[in-house]
């Protein structure tokens, strides 16, 4: 049997709800594009003013770089970051103003991947030493849930019924979950099975250790300005 994705059927609850907004009043619709920069990075998507109350809008937005010497505890990384998402965003104008409060989902694609490199001449691994010539390669990674509940308020509607062009800002929080941090270490041929035991242990208490420092991460800040334009 097929799998739905969580964040496939929530959309799809979703945007139910805006059509069934939108149908009292269809000839106030108005759609648009837009672009965005934030702190997901860069995308673009496409908005529906559905009436004077209700908003939605569907983008993507991301960014990645390079982090070097990136220390995690007692492990150094070179270290690939990427963050972006996918976000089905409603929007509710309690006022005739531009302010509103934004509920909505974003599938998350935030993750960090890194290479640990030695220092000193080896590794130090949840407080023991080990020589660069016991361990091949040493890496970590950091995931998040996939599906992430976005609240949040605003300011400017998705799109300007007056004219063709609008500036919007958004700011609130995604709710991304605990942190799934996955730190590995490969032993090289000569190391004894005793002593692969050991730092498998050692890596062991330091991916929890890791863990625990990145708690609170499981709330992630999320500001953005869109310039929208209207068909």
């Amino acid at each position: 049997m097929r799998t739905v994705h969580p964040f496939a059927v929530r959309a799809a609850v979703l945007m139910t709800c805006v059509a069934s907004l939108g149908a009292a009043n269809v000839s106030a619709a108005d759609f648009g594009v837009f672009g965005e920069v934030g702190t997901l990075g860069l995308g673009a998507g496409l908005a529906a003013q559905v009436n004077d109350r209700f908003s939605a809008r569907l983008s993507y937005s991301e960014i990645s770089g390079d982090i070097d010497d990136y220390e995690s505890e007692d492990l150094e990384f070179d270290a690939d970051v990427k963050f972006g998402a996918g976000k089905l965003l409603l929007d509710w104008y309690p006022t005739p103003s531009s302010f509103r409060v934004t509920a909505g989902a974003m599938l998350n694609q935030t993750k960090f991947t890194g290479t640990a490199d030695p220092t000193g001449g080896g590794y130090v691994i949840n407080g023991t030493f080990y020589p660069s010539a016991t361990i091949g390669r040493a890496s970590g990674r950091v995931d998040f849930d996939r599906f992430a509940p976005y609240l949040g308020v605003g300011f400017g509607r998705a799109l300007d019924t007056q004219g063709r062009f609008n500036v919007t800002v958004d700011v609130g929080a995604a709710f991304v979950g605990d942190p799934d941090v996955a730190l590995t270490a490969t032993c090289t041929s000569l190391v004894p099975t005793a002593l692969c035991n050991q730092i498998q242990a050692d890596i062991a208490a330091e991916q929890a250790e890791v863990e625990d420092d990145t708690d609170d991460l499981s709330l992630f800040p999320y500001a953005n300005v869109a310039f929208t334009w209207r068909f």
